[in-house]
């Protein structure tokens, strides 16, 4: 089995504003789905390191050197965490919620392995590129023991 073959909706880029704008709470006036009152939680992973810096890291932040220019607004950075051994690759990004505190988004990678996956409580998952069926269901695991994953991205 591969994840696949697992039925999950395949991401869009109207499901990635969705969980975008879970992070910060500013939903739109017509937004008739469920709201977050709180802040949100969520990891977002490629195959390798550069590829999860040059691919979602990238959409959700603008290129190195231009943070604040992608799908994330520049005012709703709270902070970012560069990570070690790649050069200009974020570990994390705190993002202004709403109601005063931060969201927290973590970049991941597939070549991590599952290991590194294990033990957080997500809101919501982003899979750039299909994962290995074990990092998907160690991703799917933690984002379904939620009430309610924030999209088919889970």
């Amino acid at each position: 089995m591969k994840p696949a073959d697992i039925p999950v909706e395949q991401p869009t880029k109207f499901d990635l504003r969705i969980n975008l704008t879970t992070a910060t709470s500013r939903y739109p006036d017509w937004w008739q789905g469920r709201r977050f009152d709180k802040p949100t939680i969520a990891w977002v992973a490629g195959v390798t390191c550069e590829s999860t810096r040059d691919n979602p890291q990238r959409i959700l932040l603008g290129r190195s050197g231009q943070h604040g220019t992608g799908a994330i607004p520049k005012d709703a950075v709270a902070n970012i965490t560069p990570a070690g051994g790649v050069p200009q690759l974020v570990d994390s990004i705190e993002v202004r919620h709403v109601g005063g505190a931060t969201s927290r988004i973590g970049f991941k990678s597939y070549e991590q392995g599952r290991e590194k996956w294990q033990g957080e409580t997500l809101d919501w998952v982003w899979f750039d590129e299909e994962p290995p069926l074990d990092i998907y269901t160690e991703g799917l695991s933690f984002a379904r023991k939620l009430e309610y994953p924030a999209s088919g991205i889970v």
